[in-house]
């Protein structure tokens, strides 16, 4: 099955016996149109990323291949998980392990403030390194202070 194109969808706009005026047909083509140049913006890759800039393919190449560093690999938001485990991520929400990969997407910056860290089991720990894939995705190791 295929899906339809605006082309061939055009015709029923004026099948049934009803008539469409030149205007509402050229408001729907319009509408098609801005629908698939929005869903080509949200969906685009860039560079060698992946989902909106954000190259979670070599973030998580990095946390495995550096997976003596760190005890566990924690995703904030959590809601991210999906991204880093299709690249084979053991993704955990929450760890109090003494040294953790976090994986952290954020609009807000690479920033992860106590009161974010606390409930994710890790708020006295202290940054150890930060590294950039993409807009908003950065890999933090973390470590526990001895």
């Amino acid at each position: 099955m295929h899906p339809l194109t605006v082309v061939q969808l055009l015709p029923a706009l004026s099948s049934g016996g009803v008539e469409r005026s030149t205007l509402e047909i050229g408001a729907a083509l319009v509408a098609a149109v801005a629908t698939c140049v929005g869903l080509v913006l949200w969906y685009q890759t860039t560079y060698a990323g992946n989902w909106r800039g954000e190259d979670w393919r070599s973030a998580v190449a990095t946390v495995l291949a550096r997976s003596d560093d760190a005890e566990a690999v924690v995703v904030a938001p959590w809601w991210a998980h999906d991204a880093a485990e299709y690249y084979g991520a053991p993704a955990r929400d929450v760890s109090t392990a003494d040294s953790i990969w976090v994986l952290n997407w954020s609009e807000n910056g690479p920033e992860m403030p106590a009161d974010v860290r606390g409930p994710l089991g890790f708020g006295d720990h202290v940054l150890v390194e930060r590294t950039q894939f993409g807009w908003r995705l950065t890999a933090q190791l973390w470590r526990r202070p001895e």
